[in-house]
């Protein structure tokens, strides 16, 4: 198919893109090493315009006259070579008296000066070594047809992932310690936010990585989820659907093969809202090789996640993964959708980050959103002042402004925050369970994993009288449209014509 194909080639424009960013990055690396280089070499010269070099130079010139002679110098940087031979042949042979007559600290001496050079020299190199270590294998260097070399980047397997990721989290005392600590529990408490009237805490939770796994499976079609058929098998409508709604039923079953192909469609970014610890954002960044970013709100949480994400880098640095592929940053969710405090506007520039705008189309309809905000984190218990709208109604307008075949995958349905059970034919719901111990919460049993994927970017009205024309899914400002625009017009045209009536056979008029 033609899409298909665009979205194909949209997909390696990106990656070639990826790739370029990764030379750049290589490029800026062996610039700052070549400086580097020049400023030591250049220490290393007004070194030896120092008085106390000149002093050493002075000692060696020395040590040589008293071994050869007043009368036999020897040229020690002269570049004659016949010259250096008929000066080296005036050398005489060492004998014993000679030896005797030698200074008492020849052979012996301490040559202080001489091994601090050595030392400096030494540092040097060693240094210049390391610098020069290249940070990909050779074997995954290509040369292209512009004569540029493309890295291929290593793609971690889920062991490989597993077995770098465990011992850095070790090595910081291991998870229990990691979320008893106050960097981790800074935000479960109310008023440990400050400054935002939506959101006076941020509750921590993990979803532990072996079933994550069972996530991404679930998303691009690796697995089927017909076990989970109780939780499933549900309409668009939270309530369930009704019995004689068999036009929605046979609307339903025709478009099924397309929402399938869009649940089980690969994924190709991934955003993670509240990131934490920043494991799943890492997760699908270097082993599904997937653009991956994520925000959090809260600082202590950010710096762990960057600490293990510059760890896993520095622990495979022979054969890195792609760097570029993981972006997290310290930011608010409430941003992407609302002013913050003492500006008039959304921040812009945050909403394309999680919506991936600066990306190609190809990669925003792979994009699936991650929120992790189970048992209402991100409703009632987010907000203890219960003002304002909450984090699941801003999600949802996320959710809104995605491509087609874009993913908002949760912890908590949020259904109730989108267009009305009738008219819900602009997405698709499906729900899989995550298996036991998939949560740190709730070690010992399972949660349910809610799915949205956007099939269409409008909607049709389910009024029959009016036979309303589709309405946008989100408006011009990018909010989301819940409410036909249509329908709620018809009422205020008859009202206005009601008064026209009124007015033209009004008594008072005369007529």
């Amino acid at each position: 198919r033609g899409d298909g194909a665009k979205d194909d080639e949209e997909l390696e424009k990106a990656k070639l893109a990826s790739q370029k960013q990764y030379r750049e990055e290589q490029q800026r690396m062996n610039e700052d090493k070549a400086q580097l280089e020049r400023v030591m070499k250049e220490s290393l010269a007004v070194a030896k315009l120092s008085p106390q070099f000149n002093r050493r130079q002075d000692q060696q010139k020395k040590k040589q006259q008293s071994l050869v002679g007043d009368d036999d110098v020897i040229l020690i940087d002269s570049d004659d070579e016949d010259l250096n031979q008929k000066m080296s042949a005036k050398r005489p042979l060492a004998d014993a008296d000679n030896d005797n007559k030698m200074p008492a600290n020849y052979g012996t001496s301490n040559n202080n000066d001489d091994e601090e050079e050595d030392d400096i020299q030494k540092a040097i190199r060693l240094s210049l070594e390391e610098q020069n270590k290249p940070a990909h294998n050779n074997d995954d260097v290509e040369t292209n047809d512009d004569g540029n070399d493309d890295f291929h980047c290593r793609v971690l397997s889920r062991k490989e992932f597993e077995d770098v990721i465990y011992p850095l989290v070790d090595l910081q005392g291991g998870f229990p310690k990691i979320e008893k600590g106050k960097m981790v529990q800074m935000g479960n408490t109310h008023g440990d936010i400050k400054n935002s009237k939506s959101q006076s805490k941020a509750q921590y939770g993990r979803y532990m990585i072996e079933s994550f796994w069972r996530v991404f499976d679930v998303l691009e079609g690796k697995i089927d989820t017909k076990d989970d058929e109780a939780v499933n098998d549900e309409s668009n409508s939270p309530e369930g659907k009704s019995s004689d709604d068999s036009d929605a039923a046979a609307l339903k079953q025709d478009e099924g093969q397309q929402e399938k192909q869009q649940i089980g469609s690969k994924i190709t970014a991934l955003t993670d809202i509240g990131h934490g610890i920043g494991l799943q954002v890492m997760q699908a960044g270097w082993t599904l090789d997937a653009f991956s970013r994520g925000i959090e709100l809260m600082e202590g949480r950010h710096e762990i996640a960057q600490v293990i994400c510059q760890g896993v880098i520095e622990e495979l640095r022979s054969d890195p993964p792609d760097s570029t592929k993981v972006d997290l940053r310290l930011e608010n969710l409430v941003h992407c959708v609302l002013p913050p405090q003492g500006k008039s506007e959304r921040d812009e520039e945050l909403r394309r980050f999680v919506l991936f705008q600066d990306k190609p189309e190809a990669i925003q309809k792979g994009l699936v959103i991650f929120a992790n905000n189970a048992e209402d984190v991100f409703a009632a218990r987010s907000n203890d002042s219960g003002s304002g709208a909450c984090l699941d109604e801003h999600l949802a307008e996320l959710f809104g402004n995605m491509k087609v075949g874009g993913r908002c995958v949760t912890l908590t349905d949020i259904r109730c925050h989108l267009t009305s059970k009738d008219d819900a034919r602009w997405y698709h719901y499906e729900s899989f369970d995550s298996g036991v111990g998939a949560v740190s919460w709730s070690p010992n049993k399972s949660v349910a994993v809610h799915v949205l994927t956007k099939i269409s970017d409008e909607w049709i009205c389910s009024n029959e009288k009016l036979l309303c024309p589709p309405s946008n899914v989100v408006t011009e400002k990018g909010t989301l449209r819940t409410k036909c625009l249509y329908c709620e017009e018809a009422p205020r045209r008859q009202q206005q014509r009601n008064r026209r009536k009124r007015k033209i056979y009004s008594p008072e008029d005369g007529d």
